[in-house]
């Protein structure tokens, strides 16, 4: 079959690497022979828009639509989508009318077919949906009480500065490898990786 990887870390998965992610996706799709056809990762996007409207789902979006692919392989569906159950089972299905198989390597139930597939897919869509709402609870408030008392570190509250893509390949072109161009930048290996991946693709 042939398949895109899909990964996603959002601002507020602190800590994590998306290529965990990828790397346990290429061992599911070797272990079931499956031809990748793209890999495709979001860094700094939460789970609560659309895979289509952000950049990397947009490819993913164009794959399915010139039906170059015949699945999408994800670590787990709220890498996917952590929107209400209304929402992602309309998309599955239409995956899956359109002739595209969505498979979650860690999470069975978004893979079988029957009778009790539809309500169980339902039950653990609800709450990743749930635990997203709690998640954002909790940053208001903590961010209302930076406002409110001042941060312990005296930083700014906000979102981290945008990556410099250019600067990032300027240096990677001129010798520099991943983890000086990170210490350099300081920003995390994993979004320098991911604008040298995005470069490659392009070359």
């Amino acid at each position: 079959m042939k398949v895109a990887i899909y990964c996603r870390v959002s601002t507020d998965d602190k800590g994590q690497d998306p290529k965990v992610q990828l790397y346990r996706c290429r061992d599911y799709c070797e272990y079931n022979n499956h031809q990748v056809i793209a890999e495709l990762i979001d860094e700094g996007i939460s789970g609560d828009t659309y895979y289509y409207d952000r950049p990397q789902g947009k490819e993913l979006d164009e794959l399915i639509r010139k039906k170059k692919i015949d699945g999408i392989i994800c670590f787990a569906m709220d890498r996917f989508s952590r929107q209400n159950p209304m929402k992602v089972l309309p998309m599955i299905n239409h995956l899956k009318d359109v002739g595209v198989k969505f498979i979650s390597i860690t999470e069975p139930v978004f893979n079988m077919e029957g009778e009790l597939s539809e309500p169980m897919r339902y039950f653990f869509t609800w709450f990743n949906n749930y635990f997203l709402k709690q998640h954002k609870r909790k940053v208001k408030a903590g961010i209302e009480k930076a406002q409110k008392y001042g941060t312990k570190s005296g930083k700014p509250i906000g979102r981290q500065r945008k990556v410099n893509y250019d600067t990032i390949i300027g240096y990677y072109q001129n010798g520099m490898n991943l983890s000086q161009i990170s210490k350099k930048m300081d920003i995390s290996k994993s979004s320098v990786w991911n604008a040298i991946h995005q470069f490659k693709k392009r070359s």
